[in-house]
């Protein structure tokens, strides 16, 4: 009789041990869904984390481009600010939103710290973005961040036909055409461009005449970071199908600055003069590539140093 009644009590103590372990799952199950391990969303008073926008500076209205958003964490003390770690919980659970002119146009879940996205925009001129994460009821309640902001032009000059080299991505860019039949891609990887193609004058143009487009000379100016420091500017001459009127490579580029260079085919420094081939024993300004383009357009890579020069193909 004492052996049954302590095998009962043994199967009851079991089974009120089970009920409360079913009891407390739950609670821990809940704490823990609602604190992830996540460096944005830890103690109180953050942000401890921001959004940083990357975007072309100018881009064609009605044509795809890519925007991407990076988690960054706030640095304390002597600490500087840093991508968000991969290993982070929010790194690729935070949803972000992306908006144009304070209007949402997409949302998108991160991935190793970085949401992208593709936009595009229907109007010109001045486009503002913002990004922010989303803490909608339903989401991964990844808090603390201070939104991001960028801000771009979109041209509307662009005309049916004009090829335009595209912007690399995580570079200040930016992207301009004459409505004549040329087109510029300018790019550093720091710093901004001020750029507009405008008619030949005495002074920029080389000794075999002016280009074929009557706006195809390019003028433009770059300012740089001075928290980074200067860096080498690329630029891409992009020319109409009709102003193609020979072989690609028959044709030069005609370069002027105020800084003497290397002309084509070596001899004395000049200010004004073809461009020779970029190799290892030259340097900018050079050119870095001619090649055609779908429908028989141009392209005219040319690596520039410091110096606001003027610059067409001919």
């Amino acid at each position: 009789m004492q052996r049954v009644l302590r095998h009962c009590l043994r199967a009851a103590l079991l089974a009120f041990l089970s009920l409360m372990a079913v009891a407390i799952s739950p609670i821990g199950g809940i704490a823990s869904a609602a604190s992830p391990s996540t460096t944005c969303n830890s103690g109180e008073g953050g942000p401890y984390c921001y959004l940083v926008i990357s975007a072309p500076e100018s881009v064609p209205v009605g044509q795809p481009f890519t925007v991407k958003v990076t988690l960054f964490e706030y640095g304390f003390g002597d600490n500087p600010d840093i991508p968000l770690p991969k290993s982070d919980f929010c790194a690729s659970k935070a949803v972000v939103t992306l908006s144009v002119n304070e209007s949402p146009i997409d949302s998108a879940k991160a991935s190793a710290g970085v949401a992208t996205f593709s936009v595009s925009v229907p109007s010109g001129g001045s486009q503002f973005l913002q990004a922010s994460v989303d803490q909608s009821e339903g989401t991964s309640n990844c808090g603390y961040f201070d939104d991001g902001f960028a801000q771009l032009e979109a041209v509307t000059i662009l005309p049916a036909g004009q090829p335009i080299f595209p912007c690399p991505d995580n570079v200040s860019c930016l992207q301009t055409t004459s409505g004549t039949g040329s087109a510029a891609t300018l790019f550093a990887e720091t710093g901004s461009f001020v750029a507009a193609f405008e008619a030949p004058s005495t002074g920029n143009v080389c000794s075999n005449g002016p280009p074929l487009d009557k706006n195809g000379v390019l003028s433009f100016t770059y300012t740089p970071d001075l928290s980074l420091g200067a860096s080498t500017k690329t630029v891409v001459l992009a020319l109409s199908p009709y102003l193609v009127t020979k072989g690609i490579g028959l044709y030069n580029v005609c370069y002027s600055s105020p800084i003497p260079f290397t002309p084509l085919g070596g001899g004395p420094l000049v200010t004004l003069g073809y461009l020779p081939t970029c190799s290892k024993s030259v340097g900018p300004p050079c050119v870095l590539f001619k090649t055609s383009t779908q429908h028989n357009g141009a392209f005219f890579g040319i690596q520039v140093p410091p110096g606001d020069p003027k610059v067409y193909p001919e």
